[in-house]
C-alpha cells in the first residue's frame, strides 16, 4: 500500500469561524486565499516526496463536537489529528466494503446512475497527482511564439533523468527549437537524444515502435518548472499484460486546448480513460501485444470520471508522447484502488477503430540501457 497523508481542508465560508475558535489563530493565515495557496504548495510538496495525499474536508461544528469529547485543544495539531482520523475511518470502510461480493452488472449500473452529475474529481485526484505531475508539455519555437505540439513523461533512474516521448515528437528538433516549461518561461530541450531507428524503407510513420527519449543534463533538470516531477521505479509497472476490459488512463496535453496569450501560453492537461483491447483490432493496427498496448476510446461516447457524464473529449493531437497508466486489475474491488502505474507511452490514435496505441515501457528501458549499460535496468523478458 502506498504511504498516504491526510490534510485538513477548510471551506471558504467557514474560514473566519475557524480562526475565531482556534487558540493558534495568530499562526493562521489572515485570508482563506493565503491559506489555500500554502495548502496547495504543501500537497504538491508531499506528492513530489511520493506520498498519496488526500484532502479531508472538515466541518467546524463536527470538529468542535469531537474536540470536546476528546478534550483536545483548538490547535492545528488537533485539526490535523481530526482530519487523519476521518481519513482512517474512510479507508477502513473502503477495505470493509471490499469483503463483500463483487457487485452485479445491475448494481454497477445503478451506482453510476446515482453518481451522475456529482463532482467526483477529488475522489480520483489523490491517485492521479503523481502521474499528472510527471507529464511535460513539449513546445516548438515559431515566429508567433511557443506552440505546444507534444507531450512527454519524466522519469528518474538512479542518478539519471529522462523525458520519454514519441520519436516523431523529438524529430521536430530537426526543424524547430524544442522547448519545455522552466521555472520562468521556457527552456530549450537539450541533452542526449535516443530514438528508435527509422525503417530502411519508409519514413518515421513506418516506425511502429516510435521510441523517443531525451536524457537531461543536470543543468536542464535544475531549470525545469517546479510544477513537474520525475516518476521513479515504484511509479512504473513493467510486467503489465493486457486482458480485455482492463482499465487504463492516458494523460497528456491536447494541442488544440493550448492558447497563446500575449507572451505566455496556456495549455490544459487531460486524462482520458479507456479499456484494454485484445480483439482483432490489435492485428488490424499491426501491433504486437507483447510490445504494444491498444486501448479502446470513443471520443464521442466518453464518460468524464469527475461527473460520470458523457462529454466530447478533446482531439488527441498533441497528446503523443503522453503516459499510459494501468489501474489495478483487481478493480472493482475498492480496496485495490491506488495510484495507476506507468506502463506505456502513447504514440497514435486510430480514429476509425476508436483505439489509442502505445509502446510498452520496457522498449524504452531497452533503448536507455543500450545507451548507458551502467544504469540499473533489467527489462522484463517477454516470451516470443
Amino acid at each position: 500500500m502506498e504511504p498516504i497523508a491526510g490534510i485538513a481542508w477548510y471551506r471558504k465560508e467557514q474560514w473566519s469561524r475557524w480562526r475565531q475558535i482556534s487558540s493558534d489563530r495568530d499562526e493562521m493565515c489572515a485570508s482563506y486565499e493565503d491559506w489555500l495557496s500554502r495548502a496547495e504548495d504543501t500537497v504538491w510538496s508531499f506528492t513530489k516526496q511520493g506520498l498519496e495525499v488526500h484532502k479531508v474536508e472538515i466541518d467546524v461544528d463536527e470538529f468542535l463536537q469531537w474536540a470536546g469529547k476528546e478534550n483536545m485543544p483548538m490547535t492545528g495539531y488537533a485539526r490535523s489529528e481530526f482530519a487523519n482520523q476521518k481519513l482512517g475511518r474512510r479507508e477502513m470502510r473502503r477495505f470493509t466494503r471490499a469483503q463483500k461480493p463483487d457487485p452485479t452488472r445491475e448494481e454497477v449500473k445503478q451506482t453510476l446512475k446515482q453518481a451522475r452529475g456529482l463532482n467526483l474529481s477529488e475522489f480520483w485526484r489523490p491517485y492521479l497527482r503523481r502521474p499528472q505531475g510527471a507529464i511535460c508539455p513539449i513546445f516548438r519555437e515559431t515566429s508567433a511564439g511557443p506552440e505546444q505540439f507534444g507531450s512527454g513523461v519524466l522519469l528518474r533512474i538512479e542518478h539519471a533523468y529522462f523525458l520519454l516521448t514519441a520519436a516523431h515528437v523529438t524529430d521536430e528538433r530537426h526543424k524547430d527549437v524544442l522547448l519545455v516549461p522552466a521555472k520562468k518561461g521556457f527552456v530549450n530541450l537539450y541533452g542526449v537524444f535516443i530514438e528508435s531507428a527509422v525503417p530502411v524503407v519508409g519514413s518515421r510513420g513506418a516506425d511502429i515502435h516510435d521510441v523517443g527519449v531525451v536524457r537531461f543534463d543536470q543543468s536542464l533538470v535544475d531549470r525545469l518548472s517546479e510544477k513537474l516531477l520525475f516518476l521513479e521505479h515504484d511509479d512504473c509497472e513493467l510486467g503489465d499484460v493486457t486482458t480485455a476490459g482492463d482499465a487504463y488512463s492516458i494523460i497528456g496535453y491536447p494541442a488544440r486546448k493550448s492558447e497563446r496569450q500575449n507572451n505566455t501560453v496556456a495549455t490544459d492537461l487531460f486524462t482520458l480513460d479507456g479499456e484494454g483491447v485484445t480483439d482483432k483490432r490489435v492485428d488490424e493496427v499491426m501491433r504486437d501485444p507483447r510490445r504494444h498496448l491498444v486501448i479502446q476510446y470513443r471520443t464521442r461516447r466518453a464518460i468524464h470520471y469527475s461527473t460520470m457524464r458523457r462529454w466530447q473529449s478533446p482531439h488527441p493531437e498533441g497528446m503523443s508522447g503522453g503516459g499510459i497508466f494501468a489501474w489495478s486489475k483487481a478493480l472493482p474491488d475498492v480496496s485495490a484502488l491506488a495510484q495507476p502505474k506507468l506502463v506505456a507511452i502513447l504514440n497514435e490514435y486510430h480514429r476509425h477503430r476508436n483505439v489509442f496505441v502505445g509502446t510498452r515501457l520496457d522498449s524504452y528501458l531497452v533503448a536507455i540501457h543500450r545507451n548507458d549499460p551502467t544504469l540499473p535496468i533489467i527489462p522484463v523478458p517477454r516470451q516470443d
